[in-house]
């Protein structure tokens, strides 16, 4: 039964209207007496129709409530015994369903009612086909089910994105039919439950059971959930290429930091052996220290290796280790040279690492050699990055000292002219304290990404 909802402010008139309205076989769930008591009777009981007077004794009058029921799109008829022209120019700028100018008869009402409920229906009906022509036309799969998986309604692209001949197919399936894991779908629908939205990117099954990854984005509805499906088979199979390509360099990394850690400790290895073979203590020391610049090689490798990385090495842990294994080599226990380390926990890349080690080595190695004749003393070690992004190394002994006279850009050493490339290498600057032992401070910057060609 079609209902109407009356506002008129007469009440003698209103009940003589609603007895009228019944007799022809319509519904007045209620009468309003005011504009806004009427929009919120709209709003709360949803009538079909609005049969109203266009005039109200208060300030809020039939036309200014009228175009706020038309937003809620219900349809409006106006009814009055005030039929001018302003009045009439102003009625007609609220878009009314019709029109009825006192008096009238139960013809005229019921006419007047009936037209205005059918363009109604066809102004929704032709709203609902646009808007479904659009949905099902759309590039995107939409759909609508129920709780219990019954599906409701799919467009066509859902059909074609899922390999079934019609949509008909698709709707004598269960939603659940689709998923390749069925405790995706209660996770979807416990999410909608809690939220009243969803998303997910899941594995769903084609008519011919081929895997299609799917974005699904969905709401809860009084009645189920709505939503649409966007296939991602293409971005997730480049995402897997990528990581499988990344997987396979990492691999490649590792083997070969591992490859060329070992072959570094063999030719230290082939080094030592060589010791035994030459005669007097300065051939001897030569290949001695050649071993000690190899195997702080070495030792960077092994760290990159050990990286998760695989192209940053913790200093800190590095140094340590490194100025261990040198003392070892010289038979110098911890016991005989105290060893204080300041060493900031960093990671440096291998173009700064390895000319660090090796600056390391030259510097601790060449205090063992000559800075303890009695084997005793303290030895320090101090690597930090400093506010302005230089990196600062300190090497120190309390030892008996450079002598004034040596120059370490002119010094005939193989080991302090090696330090003294390197760290032009680093693009560094180097600085020497001779007040109180040795005291070796390089300073340099980051080091920058370069391309290698």
């Amino acid at each position: 039964m079609v209902s109407i909802l009356l506002v008129e402010d007469e009440v003698v008139e209103a009940m003589d209207l609603k007895n009228q309205l019944e007799a022809l076989g319509y519904s007045v769930p209620d009468i309003a007496s005011n504009g806004k008591d009427a929009v919120s009777k709209v709003v709360e009981l949803e009538p079909d129709l609005v049969l109203t007077d266009m005039v109200f004794r208060e300030d809020f009058d039939g036309l200014e409530m009228a175009s706020k029921i038309k937003s809620l799109n219900t349809p409006v008829v106006y009814l009055t015994d005030h039929f001018d022209e302003s009045t009439f120019q102003r009625a007609m700028l609220t878009e009314p369903d019709g029109y009825l100018v006192k008096p009238y008869n139960n013809h005229n009402l019921k006419f007047t009612i009936e037209v205005a409920l059918r363009k109604s229906r066809q102004i929704l009906s032709s709203d609902e086909r646009d808007y479904l022509e659009s949905v099902d036309n759309s590039m995107v799969a939409v759909f609508k089910t129920n709780l219990d998986g019954d599906i409701l309604f799919v467009n066509k692209a859902m059909a074609d994105k899922f390999k079934f001949g019609s949509v008909d197919e698709v709707l004598e399936k269960k939603s659940l039919d689709f998923y390749k894991n069925p405790s995706d779908r209660e996770r979807i629908i416990g999410e909608l439950k809690q939220n009243c939205s969803a998303e997910g990117e899941f594995e769903l099954l084609s008519a011919d059971g081929e895997i299609i990854n799917i974005l699904i984005r969905a709401n809860m509805t009084t009645d189920g959930l709505f939503g649409t499906m966007i296939n991602i088979t293409k971005r997730v199979e480049a995402e897997n290429r990528l990581k499988e390509s990344l997987t396979e360099k990492e691999i490649l990394l590792s083997e070969i930091h591992h490859r060329v850690k070992n072959n570094l400790q063999i030719i230290s290895s082939l080094l030592n052996l060589q010791k035994g073979y030459v005669e007097g203590e300065e051939s001897v020391n030569i290949l001695k220290e050649s071993q000690g610049r190899v195997r702080t090689m070495a030792m960077i490798h092994e760290k990159l290796y050990q990286s998760p990385t695989f192209s940053n090495v913790p200093i800190k842990e590095y140094v340590i280790e490194l100025v261990s294994s040198i003392l070892y080599s010289y038979g110098i226990s911890k016991d005989m040279v105290h060893q204080e380390f300041d060493v900031e926990d960093l990671k440096v890349d291998i173009d700064t690492a390895l000319p660090l080690g090796l600056i390391i080595n030259e510097l601790v190695t060449n205090s063992m050699k000559y800075a303890f004749p009695q084997k005793r003393g303290t030895l320090k070690i101090q690597f930090k990055l400093r506010s302005n992004d230089d990196y600062q190394l300190v090497v120190a002994d309390d030892g008996v000292g450079l002598p004034e006279g040596i120059n370490i850009e002119t010094v005939d050493s193989l080991g302090l002219q090696l330090v003294n490339t390197l760290v032009n290498q680093l693009d560094g600057e180097l600085k020497i304290d001779r007040s109180n032992g040795t005291k070796f401070q390089i300073t340099f910057k980051q080091s920058k990404y370069k391309k290698r060609v």
